[in-house]
């Protein structure tokens, strides 16, 4: 008998988000898990990407209106799309359905409204942060500021203790979890790690012999502070220590804040790139890749852009979680503008290495199989 999956995101899928990118790569992973049985609740500007994918069962919803959204909040409850759809249509969509995936901790009320109808059911939780760090450093209104916190525990609190298992990214986010809300105890939590597809490693387009200096590379939404903050103290504390002569700077993401604007203005070995057409082209000519952010939660998805071209990664301190097991030569850490200038006198030209080791510790299959072997053994 084959298992349908009842598969619930909170995030727009087929964007160039960290969320996005995290979330649509679960589902394949889920899709795969089971052969494809997968009812699909999801924004309804989706669609074609999870199609293209191989899911048809699809449920695709509207936002609703800011009205809408400021009474469910006013209640504790995240100002999503789905209720109340979900809870007035939940017969419907439980039709079939062995297990619920909530893809993002928001969702967490759900697990109740699911287990107190279909007590048999198995729901299982990715949670992508720990929502009190993640929202700590995100910029809101007053008025959210006073509310979001029991928001966060109505939802990812609820879920972590409702859940028959809590999924994280990192062992970090799973320890921060636990000191929140208890031990899951026999509502496990297990850490599956992020994964992604794996595509062949492409020929170097630069050539190294015409270009000296080392080109570095910081990508992101530049638009929001967990995007732009590091870029910007990079710029005004790091730069400052070197030499022109020395290196090229590539900053490249969505809409740069004025303030980034500002401090790249007038430097000639700094190249702000707005929008870019092909994220890809500019990784493929870099040397290596920087992430200076200082603040945010759970695993840093922008790591991914240099490792999946080969650049070795130099991370700020607080953001290496999830990238532990790889070795300095592919992942070292930086606490300060000495320990970063150090750190990048020891950056080798090992494409090849950094990206098998990469594709050995993410790889979408590798997902799969801890997956499978999470759920498979409650069918």
């Amino acid at each position: 008998m084959k298992h349908k999956v009842l598969f619930i995101t909170m995030h727009p899928l087929g964007e160039s988000t960290g969320g996005s990118i995290a979330s649509l790569n679960f589902l394949k992973m889920v899709f795969s898990v089971f052969d494809g049985q997968v009812r699909a609740v999801i924004p309804s500007g989706s669609e074609s990407i999870v199609r293209d994918h191989g899911v048809e069962d699809l449920v695709l919803l509207d936002q609703r209106n800011k009205l809408d959204k400021a009474v469910y909040f006013l209640r504790g409850i995240c100002r999503d799309r789905y209720t109340p759809y979900v809870d007035t249509n939940l017969e419907t969509l439980m039709v079939g359905v062995s297990h619920v995936f909530l893809d993002g901790s928001m969702l967490g009320r759900f697990a109740a409204v699911v287990k107190n109808r279909f007590t048999n059911v198995k729901v299982v939780m990715l949670h992508h942060n720990f929502e009190r760090k993640y929202y700590a450093d995100t910029k809101m209104p007053w008025y959210q500021r006073i509310l979001i916190n029991r928001v966060i525990d109505y939802n990812q609190g609820a879920g972590w203790k409702q859940c028959d298992m809590n999924l994280t990214f990192t062992e970090k986010d799973k320890h921060d979890l636990s000191d929140a809300y208890g031990n899951a105890g026999e509502k496990k939590c297990e850490v599956i790690g992020y994964h992604e597809d794996c595509q062949e490693l492409k020929v170097r387009k630069r050539d190294k012999n015409t270009a000296p200096r080392v080109r570095m590379i910081i990508t992101g939404n530049l638009s929001v502070r967990k995007g732009y903050e590091g870029a910007l103290w990079f710029v005004n504390e790091v730069l400052p220590s070197m030499d022109e002569i020395d290196y090229e700077l590539i900053i490249a993401g969505r809409n740069p804040h004025i303030d980034l604007i500002d401090a790249c203005d007038g430097l000639e070995a700094v190249s702000l790139i707005a929008n870019p057409e092909s994220m890809d082209d500019l990784l493929e000519v870099s040397d290596v890749f920087i992430n200076p952010s200082s603040i945010g939660s759970g695993i840093k998805v922008r790591n991914f852009d240099g490792l999946r071209h080969g650049l070795p990664v130099l991370c700020r301190k607080g953001n290496e979680y999830g990238f532990e097991q790889l070795t300095e030569r592919v992942f070292s850490i930086f606490e300060d503008v000495t320990d970063f200038k150090q750190s990048l006198t020891e950056v080798t030209d090992n494409r090849n290495e950094v990206f098998e080791s990469y594709k050995s510790e993410y790889a979408i299959c590798s997902g799969v199989r801890k997956l499978r072997a999470l759920t498979m053994k409650d069918k």
